[in-house]
Protein backbone atom coordinates (compact mmCIF):
# COMPACT_ATOMS: atom_id res chain seq x y z
CA UNK A 1 0.00 0.00 0.00
CA UNK A 2 2.81 2.44 0.78
CA UNK A 3 4.43 2.11 -2.61
CA UNK A 4 0.83 2.76 -4.03
CA UNK A 5 0.41 6.10 -2.13
CA UNK A 6 3.89 6.95 -3.24
CA UNK A 7 3.07 6.44 -7.06
CA UNK A 8 0.41 8.18 -6.96
CA UNK A 9 1.79 11.04 -5.10
CA UNK A 10 4.55 10.88 -7.45
CA UNK A 11 2.07 11.38 -10.50
CA UNK A 12 -0.10 13.52 -8.89
CA UNK A 13 3.09 16.28 -8.38
CA UNK A 14 4.85 15.63 -11.98
CA UNK A 15 1.98 15.90 -13.70
CA UNK A 16 -0.97 17.77 -12.17
CA UNK A 17 1.38 19.93 -10.24
CA UNK A 18 -0.26 18.89 -7.15
CA UNK A 19 1.97 20.06 -3.99
CA UNK A 20 2.41 17.72 -1.36
CA UNK A 21 2.83 18.47 1.94
CA UNK A 22 3.57 15.58 3.86
CA UNK A 23 3.09 11.54 3.65
CA UNK A 24 2.79 9.67 6.71
CA UNK A 25 2.36 5.79 6.82
CA UNK A 26 0.96 4.03 9.86
CA UNK A 27 2.68 0.77 10.06
CA UNK A 28 -0.38 -1.23 11.44
CA UNK A 29 1.16 -4.53 11.06
CA UNK A 30 4.09 -3.30 13.29
CA UNK A 31 2.03 -2.28 16.22
CA UNK A 32 3.60 -2.45 19.81
CA UNK A 33 0.11 -3.08 22.27
CA UNK A 34 -1.90 -0.18 21.61
CA UNK A 35 0.86 2.04 19.68
CA UNK A 36 1.01 2.08 16.14
CA UNK A 37 4.64 3.28 14.26
CA UNK A 38 4.11 6.17 11.70
CA UNK A 39 6.55 6.70 9.47
CA UNK A 40 7.10 10.00 7.45
CA UNK A 41 7.41 9.38 3.25
CA UNK A 42 7.72 12.74 2.11
CA UNK A 43 11.70 12.31 1.69
CA UNK A 44 11.40 9.77 -1.07
CA UNK A 45 9.33 11.90 -2.96
CA UNK A 46 12.29 14.44 -2.42
CA UNK A 47 14.71 11.84 -3.59
CA UNK A 48 12.56 11.20 -6.62
CA UNK A 49 13.11 15.08 -7.62
CA UNK A 50 16.70 14.49 -7.19
CA UNK A 51 17.02 11.12 -9.26
CA UNK A 52 14.86 12.96 -11.73
CA UNK A 53 17.30 16.12 -11.86
CA UNK A 54 20.51 14.00 -11.65
CA UNK A 55 19.22 11.68 -14.26
CA UNK A 56 18.51 14.96 -17.57
CA UNK A 57 22.12 16.54 -16.39
CA UNK A 58 23.81 13.17 -16.45
CA UNK A 59 21.81 12.06 -19.98
CA UNK A 60 21.29 15.61 -21.66
CA UNK A 61 23.35 18.17 -20.06
CA UNK A 62 20.16 19.71 -18.86
CA UNK A 63 20.18 21.18 -15.52
CA UNK A 64 17.28 23.36 -15.50
CA UNK A 65 14.95 20.71 -13.57
CA UNK A 66 18.28 19.85 -10.80
CA UNK A 67 18.67 24.22 -10.42
CA UNK A 68 15.43 24.17 -9.65
CA UNK A 69 15.56 21.22 -6.49
CA UNK A 70 18.78 22.79 -5.70
CA UNK A 71 17.33 25.73 -5.04
CA UNK A 72 14.37 25.05 -3.44
CA UNK A 73 16.96 23.19 -0.63
CA UNK A 74 18.62 26.09 0.03
CA UNK A 75 15.54 28.35 0.03
CA UNK A 76 13.65 25.81 2.85
CA UNK A 77 16.77 25.38 4.71
CA UNK A 78 16.62 29.24 5.19
CA UNK A 79 13.38 29.39 6.25
CA UNK A 80 13.67 26.03 8.66
CA UNK A 81 16.65 26.86 10.11
CA UNK A 82 16.95 30.32 11.42
CA UNK A 83 19.81 30.66 13.68
CA UNK A 84 22.29 27.30 12.90
CA UNK A 85 23.90 26.25 9.86
CA UNK A 86 22.85 26.95 6.79
CA UNK A 87 24.20 26.66 2.93
CA UNK A 88 25.74 29.47 1.27
CA UNK A 89 26.80 28.12 -2.57
CA UNK A 90 24.50 25.74 -3.48
CA UNK A 91 22.09 27.87 -5.32
CA UNK A 92 25.14 29.38 -6.83
CA UNK A 93 26.58 26.01 -8.30
CA UNK A 94 22.87 25.01 -9.33
CA UNK A 95 22.87 28.19 -11.66
CA UNK A 96 25.97 27.46 -12.77
CA UNK A 97 25.18 24.72 -14.02
CA UNK A 98 21.81 26.56 -15.57
CA UNK A 99 23.96 28.81 -17.39
CA UNK A 100 26.31 26.01 -19.15
CA UNK A 101 23.11 23.85 -20.03
CA UNK A 102 21.62 26.76 -21.58
CA UNK A 103 24.58 27.73 -23.48
CA UNK A 104 24.88 24.37 -24.74
CA UNK A 105 20.83 23.98 -25.44
CA UNK A 106 21.63 27.35 -27.92
CA UNK A 107 24.90 26.10 -29.41
CA UNK A 108 27.34 29.03 -27.87
CA UNK A 109 30.34 27.24 -27.70
CA UNK A 110 32.12 30.13 -26.31
CA UNK A 111 29.64 30.84 -23.63
CA UNK A 112 30.25 27.17 -22.83
CA UNK A 113 34.10 27.55 -21.95
CA UNK A 114 33.55 31.03 -20.58
CA UNK A 115 30.50 29.71 -17.91
CA UNK A 116 32.46 26.07 -17.46
CA UNK A 117 35.77 27.77 -16.80
CA UNK A 118 33.97 29.93 -13.80
CA UNK A 119 31.43 27.21 -12.27
CA UNK A 120 34.80 25.11 -11.86
CA UNK A 121 35.98 26.50 -8.33
CA UNK A 122 32.98 26.05 -6.92
CA UNK A 123 32.59 22.58 -7.21
CA UNK A 124 34.91 22.67 -4.42
CA UNK A 125 33.66 25.29 -2.40
CA UNK A 126 30.43 23.88 -2.59
CA UNK A 127 31.53 20.41 -1.92
CA UNK A 128 31.35 20.03 1.71
CA UNK A 129 27.42 21.58 1.51
CA UNK A 130 26.28 19.33 -1.33
CA UNK A 131 27.50 16.14 0.86
CA UNK A 132 25.27 17.81 4.02
CA UNK A 133 22.29 19.20 2.41
CA UNK A 134 22.18 17.66 -1.46
CA UNK A 135 23.31 13.79 -0.86
CA UNK A 136 21.36 12.72 -4.08
CA UNK A 137 23.40 15.10 -5.95
CA UNK A 138 26.46 14.34 -4.09
CA UNK A 139 26.86 11.21 -5.27
CA UNK A 140 27.64 12.00 -8.96
CA UNK A 141 29.49 15.77 -7.99
CA UNK A 142 32.77 14.84 -8.97
CA UNK A 143 32.11 13.06 -12.35
CA UNK A 144 29.92 16.16 -13.59
CA UNK A 145 33.16 17.62 -12.26
CA UNK A 146 34.99 15.83 -14.63
CA UNK A 147 32.43 16.67 -17.99
CA UNK A 148 32.56 20.42 -17.24
CA UNK A 149 36.59 20.37 -16.87
CA UNK A 150 37.11 19.34 -19.96
CA UNK A 151 34.22 22.00 -21.46
CA UNK A 152 36.57 24.48 -19.56
CA UNK A 153 38.65 27.60 -21.21
CA UNK A 154 40.69 29.39 -19.09
CA UNK A 155 41.89 32.00 -21.73
CA UNK A 156 40.02 34.48 -24.14
CA UNK A 157 37.68 32.86 -25.47
CA UNK A 158 37.16 35.36 -28.55
CA UNK A 159 41.00 34.39 -29.55
CA UNK A 160 40.99 32.03 -31.80
CA UNK A 161 43.69 29.03 -31.05
CA UNK A 162 44.71 25.57 -31.10
CA UNK A 163 43.27 24.92 -27.07
CA UNK A 164 40.25 27.18 -28.20
CA UNK A 165 39.05 24.52 -31.26
CA UNK A 166 40.25 21.51 -29.30
CA UNK A 167 37.74 22.91 -26.57
CA UNK A 168 35.33 23.12 -29.30
CA UNK A 169 36.00 19.71 -30.49
CA UNK A 170 35.16 18.34 -26.72
CA UNK A 171 31.92 20.30 -27.20
CA UNK A 172 31.43 18.21 -30.17
CA UNK A 173 32.26 15.53 -28.26
CA UNK A 174 30.01 15.97 -25.41
CA UNK A 175 26.89 16.59 -28.02
CA UNK A 176 27.44 13.16 -29.51
CA UNK A 177 27.64 11.21 -26.19
CA UNK A 178 24.64 12.52 -24.54
CA UNK A 179 22.65 11.75 -28.07
CA UNK A 180 22.43 15.46 -29.22
CA UNK A 181 23.30 14.93 -32.94
CA UNK A 182 21.69 18.35 -34.10
CA UNK A 183 23.72 20.36 -32.17
CA UNK A 184 27.04 18.43 -33.28
CA UNK A 185 26.39 18.85 -36.36
CA UNK A 186 25.24 22.58 -36.55
CA UNK A 187 28.41 23.11 -33.99
CA UNK A 188 30.81 20.58 -36.43
CA UNK A 189 29.97 22.96 -39.36
CA UNK A 190 30.90 25.92 -38.03
CA UNK A 191 34.13 24.03 -36.45
CA UNK A 192 35.58 23.64 -39.62
CA UNK A 193 35.33 27.13 -40.86
CA UNK A 194 37.01 28.17 -37.34
CA UNK A 195 39.64 25.79 -38.48
CA UNK A 196 40.40 27.36 -41.97
CA UNK A 197 40.60 30.34 -40.09
CA UNK A 198 42.98 29.42 -37.74
CA UNK A 199 45.25 27.56 -40.49
CA UNK A 200 44.86 31.25 -42.49
CA UNK A 201 46.14 33.00 -39.94
CA UNK A 202 43.26 35.72 -39.60
CA UNK A 203 41.78 36.80 -36.27
CA UNK A 204 38.74 38.48 -37.58
CA UNK A 205 37.15 34.65 -37.58
CA UNK A 206 34.19 35.95 -35.29
CA UNK A 207 32.87 38.22 -38.24
CA UNK A 208 30.11 36.89 -40.23
CA UNK A 209 31.31 38.83 -43.42
CA UNK A 210 34.53 37.28 -43.55
CA UNK A 211 33.09 33.60 -42.61
CA UNK A 212 30.77 33.55 -45.08
CA UNK A 213 32.36 35.74 -47.96
CA UNK A 214 36.16 34.60 -47.34
CA UNK A 215 36.01 30.99 -46.10
CA UNK A 216 32.44 29.49 -46.68
CA UNK A 217 32.86 30.31 -50.49
CA UNK A 218 36.63 28.97 -50.38
CA UNK A 219 35.23 25.81 -49.10
CA UNK A 220 31.75 25.76 -51.51
CA UNK A 221 34.16 26.99 -54.54
CA UNK A 222 36.68 24.61 -54.08
CA UNK A 223 33.88 21.62 -53.34
CA UNK A 224 32.48 22.49 -56.63
CA UNK A 225 35.87 22.42 -58.49
CA UNK A 226 35.96 18.50 -56.91
CA UNK A 227 32.73 17.87 -58.81
CA UNK A 228 33.79 18.79 -62.10
CA UNK A 229 32.12 22.27 -61.91
CA UNK A 230 33.42 25.20 -63.35
CA UNK A 231 34.62 27.90 -60.13
CA UNK A 232 37.03 29.82 -58.94
CA UNK A 233 39.35 29.12 -55.44
CA UNK A 234 41.25 31.14 -53.91
CA UNK A 235 45.11 30.63 -53.93
CA UNK A 236 45.54 31.39 -50.31
CA UNK A 237 42.99 28.52 -50.01
CA UNK A 238 44.69 25.78 -52.10
CA UNK A 239 47.86 26.51 -50.31
CA UNK A 240 46.59 25.33 -47.06
CA UNK A 241 47.40 22.44 -45.34
CA UNK A 242 45.13 19.18 -46.28
CA UNK A 243 43.13 21.32 -48.14
CA UNK A 244 41.18 18.51 -49.80
CA UNK A 245 40.46 16.72 -46.56
CA UNK A 246 38.89 19.77 -45.33
CA UNK A 247 37.15 20.06 -48.17
CA UNK A 248 35.56 16.51 -48.14
CA UNK A 249 34.80 17.22 -44.87
CA UNK A 250 32.91 20.13 -45.33
CA UNK A 251 31.10 18.45 -48.17
CA UNK A 252 30.13 15.95 -45.68
CA UNK A 253 28.99 18.20 -43.07
CA UNK A 254 27.29 20.57 -44.94
CA UNK A 255 25.06 17.85 -46.44
CA UNK A 256 24.12 16.92 -42.86
CA UNK A 257 23.42 20.08 -41.93
CA UNK A 258 21.41 21.05 -45.18
CA UNK A 259 19.57 17.60 -44.22
CA UNK A 260 18.64 18.39 -40.82
CA UNK A 261 17.59 22.48 -40.91
CA UNK A 262 15.29 21.09 -44.21
CA UNK A 263 13.64 17.95 -42.31
CA UNK A 264 14.84 15.45 -44.65
CA UNK A 265 12.46 17.15 -47.22
CA UNK A 266 15.26 17.45 -49.95
CA UNK A 267 15.88 14.57 -52.90
CA UNK A 268 18.44 12.43 -51.05
CA UNK A 269 18.14 13.42 -47.94
CA UNK A 270 15.94 10.23 -46.08
CA UNK A 271 18.96 8.92 -44.17
CA UNK A 272 17.58 7.37 -40.53
CA UNK A 273 18.58 8.66 -37.66
CA UNK A 274 21.23 5.94 -36.67
CA UNK A 275 22.91 6.59 -40.36
CA UNK A 276 22.84 10.22 -39.34
CA UNK A 277 24.77 9.69 -36.45
CA UNK A 278 27.36 7.17 -37.71
CA UNK A 279 28.57 9.77 -40.14
CA UNK A 280 28.67 12.69 -37.38
CA UNK A 281 30.87 9.99 -35.61
CA UNK A 282 33.05 9.26 -38.44
CA UNK A 283 33.18 13.17 -39.14
CA UNK A 284 34.17 13.67 -35.69
CA UNK A 285 36.92 11.54 -35.31
CA UNK A 286 38.42 12.79 -38.86
CA UNK A 287 38.59 16.20 -37.19
CA UNK A 288 40.26 15.33 -34.33
CA UNK A 289 43.38 14.15 -37.13
CA UNK A 290 43.14 17.41 -38.56
CA UNK A 291 43.91 19.33 -35.71
CA UNK A 292 46.64 17.04 -34.28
Amino acid sequence: MPLIVFAAAVYLKRVKGVKIEAILYGAYEAKEEDRVPIFDLTKLIDLFDWMIGVEFLRQRSDAAFLAEQIAETQNRLWKENQQGERPTKLKKLGEGLKKISQALQLLRPLKVMEFSQELLPLFEQASDEVKTWAKPFGVVLDEIKREIKELAYECDSQKLTGENLRRQLAIIRHYIDKGRYTEGILLTREWIVDLVAYKNLKEEWLDRDYRTNTIELALNSSLKKKKGEEALVPEWFEQLAESEKLVKLWGQIRDLRNSIAHCGKTKGAQEIPTSIEKQLKEIYSMLEKLLD
